[in-house]
């Protein structure tokens, strides 16, 4: 596989106390979902309320996650959504470059020598600074005024948010993960994992139907993890139906036993 190496220069903005970090800041383009530094945020219509059956309106916040990092360490919070105003959100996830962080020896024949030193003293920074372990971005919505000129632009989410001994329930968005496997003609299947954030907006009347359940949500390590694992179950199993040798002999004998273990084999 051939790699392309761009440099590019980012505008950076410094954060306040509690997330004293540095973000990109990125403004939302509500014309143009796809050109928001790697997320796809588009409006959503019917965002479930958690206890009520209300529909929210709002949006709905796309984000491929390189799923390495979160395997090679499933016990650290590698994504995060907050709400920090009324129109703004702060998401922290894995970096984009894991093969420069984690596999620089396979650039070795592909990159110049000096391209190759450089790249391995920031790998050595990265490795040593906790602040840069994953990226932040400010996500910053336009507030359009109302039909009457006023500025009643609102971002919530306490609405779609399971408020269960959450003492972060009014801060928190909410987050599916899930990995996505596709094909193309000239390559071999390929696996994407992506996080999806919900947000509603306060400033536009909910709409009703009939009583709805809860959202589906969890932390992204441990789904990851358990589906890895129950791939390894059913191949196992396929393979005794079919009386050949198990592909994962040392597998685990039930879900339980490999987090206990933190491993699958």
């Amino acid at each position: 596989m051939q790699f392309l190496t761009l440099v590019v220069k980012v505008a950076i903005s410094k954060l306040s106390r509690p997330f004293s970090l540095v973000s990109d800041t990125v403004e939302i383009d509500y014309s143009r979902s796809e050109q928001a530094c790697g997320f796809q945020v588009v409006e959503a219509p019917e965002l479930k309320g958690h206890t009520t059956n209300r529909y929210y309106k709002g949006f709905s916040i796309l984000k491929k996650v390189d799923a390495r990092f979160i395997m090679d360490e499933p016990s650290f919070d590698w994504i995060t959504g907050v709400l920090r105003s009324d129109n703004e959100i702060l998401i922290g996830c894995p970096p984009d470059n894991y093969e420069s962080i984690k596999c620089l020896e396979a650039f070795t024949d592909e990159i110049d020598e000096g391209t190759f030193k450089a790249l391995d003293e920031d790998r050595n920074r990265y490795e040593s600074d906790l602040t840069r372990k994953k990226m932040w971005y400010l996500l910053r919505f336009p507030t359009p005024p109302d039909a009457e000129g006023h500025q009643s632009f609102k971002l919530s989410v306490k609405e779609i948010n399971l408020p269960e001994d959450e003492d972060d329930a009014d801060t928190r968005l909410p987050m599916e993960y899930f990995p996505i496997s596709t094909s193309h003609v000239s390559v071999e299947q390929t696996r994407n994992d992506y996080a999806v954030f919900s947000v509603v907006r306060l400033d536009k009347r909910p709409g009703k139907r009939g009583n709805i359940g809860k959202p589906k949500m969890g932390a992204a390590a441990r789904q990851i993890f358990e589906r890895g694992y129950n791939e390894r179950a059913e191949a196992n199993e396929q393979a005794t139906q079919q009386d050949l040798p198990k592909p994962y002999p040392n597998l685990p004998a039930t879900l339980e036993e490999a987090f206990r273990l933190g491993r699958y084999e």
